[in-house]
């Protein structure tokens, strides 16, 4: 049922302050990734790998960060 797909995740710090104990979680995968520390200005890539079901869908990310 569906085609093995890979999603990419970009997150990036488009604020002043710096991040610490970054958690990347999706509504369909759950947890994707974390990251202990994200400096202002930068980026980092989290990779997660799934079946995406036939037909039309979506999935909601988000990311909680100190």
């Amino acid at each position: 049922m569906g085609e093995e797909v890979t999603w990419r995740f970009v997150i990036s710090n488009i604020g002043e302050a710096d991040l610490w104990n970054l958690r990347v979680t999706d509504n369909k995968l759950g947890a994707i990734c974390s990251g202990a520390f994200l400096a202002s200005g930068r980026s980092f890539e989290c990779i997660a790998n799934g079946r995406a079901e036939a037909g039309q869908f979506s999935n909601l990310s988000s990311v909680v960060a100190n």
